[in-house]
């Protein structure tokens, strides 16, 4: 469980944050309602950790963006310390916070810093505005930095790749911001009131449920179905797994039905690219 730490005042003195966690810096006092009062942050295995306009997650957005610089080309370059600073000094000493959680916050602060680096991209350089107007944290040489890069050829080019493989993808998983963890329980629910569509319950491995489960549409009525274009892929999956109940296929060490089915690990671009060249053959 993640709560409102009482703030320091004397933490990190030296950056201009502005966020003010807590409006009653008083270490004594209780009267401050914690924020997550109304939407408490659960451990990502029971729950989603990352809920809308949820104030742990705002905070852990705003201080990767004050304390990461954005001239890193990749969170893995980001060095170690920096990572601990972001960890031990701001977010540990603003909030109660296991240190079991650790890696799950920073896996969300890795995806917010790119997030932002793609927003200062598209939003102000593309259009030719200054981000410095708007985010006047911003280290100007950091930034110069980050302009060349994205302006680079070589940038150009590897970004021409990302958005053509990107296009075939046929089957984008529609999770929103929780992701499968999140939505864990929705579906779990779902499930039990014994109302989704009857493929879905001859599917008895979890991974792949999800899998599908996480690319249906949702209707006029607000109701999610499996979509026509994912169809044959669950057909394939309930052949291969009653194939396996049968003992006709015997999965191999680290394959399951996706794998079986896709013929790589699912979630990589070759992947998608096998899904695609399997959704040809078969619709």
């Amino acid at each position: 469980m993640i709560n409102q730490h009482n703030h320091n005042p004397n933490s990190n003195s030296n950056l201009n944050l502005n966020l003010n966690p807590n409006p009653n810096p008083n270490p004594n006092s209780n009267s401050n309602p914690s924020p997550t009062k109304d939407k408490t942050i659960s451990h990502p295995s029971k729950g989603s950790l990352w809920w809308k306009k949820n104030p742990f997650a705002v905070d852990c957005g705003v201080l990767t963006r004050k304390l990461i610089s954005i001239k890193y080309t990749h969170w893995k370059n980001v060095p170690p310390g920096e990572k601990d600073n972001l960890w031990l000094l701001t977010i540990k000493g603003r909030w109660i916070i296991r240190d079991t959680l650790r890696p799950n916050v920073l896996i969300s602060c890795s995806k917010k810093w790119r997030s932002f680096k793609k927003r200062l991209k598209t939003h102000f350089l593309d259009k030719h505005l200054d981000p410095l107007e708007f985010y006047s944290y911003l280290d100007p040489a950091d930034l110069q930095i980050f302009q060349q890069r994205v302006s680079s050829a070589e940038f150009q080019v590897i970004s021409e790749k990302v958005r053509e493989s990107s296009r075939h993808n046929t089957n984008p998983a529609k999770l929103g911001p929780h992701g499968y963890r999140g939505n864990t329980r929705k579906w779990e629910e779902e499930i039990e009131s014994g109302e989704l569509e009857p493929e879905l319950y001859d599917i008895q491995s979890e991974r792949s449920r999800d899998y599908i489960m996480g690319r249906r549409s949702k209707t006029a009525s607000g109701s999610k179905v499996i979509p026509p274009n994912m169809k044959p892929i669950v057909k394939k999956l309930v052949e291969v797994h009653a194939e396996i109940l049968n003992g006709d296929v015997v999965p191999g060490p680290g394959e399951d039905l996706l794998t079986l089915v896709f013929g790589c690990g699912v979630g990589s671009r070759s992947t998608l690219d096998a899904l695609e060249r399997w959704t040809m053959i078969f619709v």
